[in-house]
């Protein structure tokens, strides 16, 4: 193969990996009742479209995607059981959640999980592309 043809590939792949920005998340983690558990996450280079998985067996939860801005308002109006400001996703009450959702490029975004009545332990499932 010539150098000038190991060349064009070279380039060629990594065009097409630098396009590629894929995120994937997935943890279990306890959330004390009428807690608030964040979690936190990069801002990507290019916008990206998020799935959102939240499974909770035991009890009912509430997720909340916001910016990253935005979260300290948003933890705040939770912990004082008032529905944030503006998120980019929310889905409130259930035991199993599945949201989509977009995020502009260069914006963090953090997840925020608030357990309703009772403890919860929540696995979290997170994918972008």
């Amino acid at each position: 193969m010539s150098l000038r043809r190991c060349l064009t590939l070279a380039l060629v792949a990594a065009a097409t990996l630098s396009g590629c920005q894929r995120l994937t998340y997935e943890h279990s983690v306890k959330v004390p009742p009428f807690g608030v558990h964040r979690i936190e996450f990069d801002a990507p280079k290019y916008a990206q479209k998020l799935t959102i998985e939240a499974h909770s067996p035991s009890s009912p939860v509430s997720v909340y995607l916001v910016r990253q801005e935005d979260s300290s308002a948003a933890q705040d109006q939770l912990e004082n059981d008032k529905k944030p400001n503006a998120p980019l996703a929310s889905m409130d009450k259930s035991e199993d959640i599945a949201l989509e959702a977009s995020v502009p490029a260069k914006t963090a975004f953090v997840l925020l999980i608030r357990a309703e009545q009772k403890a919860a332990e929540v696995r979290v499932k997170v994918t972008g592309r």
